[in-house]
């Protein structure tokens, strides 16, 4: 039951970290630390493949991060026909998601990468769930996103923050942004934040460079550091404190 929670918890990040690998070390640090025991050798209690498997008894089949249903994906073909080309690059039915035929180069290079973001913005446009929304943006750069931008603050002596507090000025509190090819929401409403972090705290996380850096000076434990659950008893009882 340990291991299952460990991995919900872990699937439920917004990371793609999480492997069968790091399920089987969790396993062989809690057999080590439940049974008083000294680890002896590398040899892992229980094996990688073991752990796959487990991963599908658990519900945790791996797919594809980004799809259309076949609805969407029919309407996408009416507008953008390329997407039903063959070509080297054999792609997942419906998505962006994709493997090379193995040939004199098997690699994805730099042509190869940019028809898969072009897909994928195809793709995007034809997904119900991303219509009418109310969010604004800075203009869309394939790959690299406002980077660039960032870059020109650092020349002022800015740094990504205050890039970032000149968005919210110019787009208001919510507004999306875009830092190589991840893009996500950049939220300043401090109301809404809270509303947020009340109702989905499970879902609250830290990205790992975050939770390494603060782990060593003020352990794991804590506000700042703890995600889901743990993080959701750290609130209630600073508030009880507060009170």
């Amino acid at each position: 039951m340990e291991a299952r929670d460990f991995v919900f918890q872990e699937c439920s990040k917004k990371e793609a970290s999480f492997t069968a690998e790091t399920l089987a070390r969790f396993i062989d640090n809690r057999f080590y630390e439940l049974n008083n025991l000294k680890k002896a050798e590398d040899k892992l209690i229980r094996s990688i493949e073991s752990c796959r498997l487990d991963l599908r008894r658990f519900g945790c089949n791996s797919a594809a991060f980004f799809s259309l249903n076949c609805n969407e994906f029919k309407e996408a073909l009416e507008k953008y026909p390329d997407l039903n080309n063959d070509s080297d690059i054999i792609y997942e039915e419906r998505t962006a998601s994709a493997t090379l035929n193995i040939g004199e180069n098997s690699y994805f290079n730099n042509e190869t990468i940019l028809k898969q973001f072009e897909r994928l913005f195809q793709l995007l446009r034809l997904k119900e769930d991303y219509k009418d929304h109310d969010f604004v943006c800075e203009p869309f750069v394939p790959i690299v996103g406002q980077i660039p931008d960032t870059g020109a603050y650092a020349k002022l002596d800015k740094g990504r923050n205050e890039y970032e507090l000149d968005l919210n000025v110019k787009h208001g509190d919510i507004c999306i942004i875009m830092y190589d090819p991840g893009i996500s929401l950049l939220i300043r409403d401090a109301s809404f934040i809270g509303d947020i972090l009340k109702k989905y705290s499970k879902y609250y996380i830290k990205s790992r460079m975050i939770r390494t850096a603060s782990s060593a000076l003020i352990g794991e434990h804590n506000l700042l550091v703890s995600e889901g659950d743990e993080h959701e008893r750290s609130r209630k009882v600073l508030g009880i404190v507060r009170k």
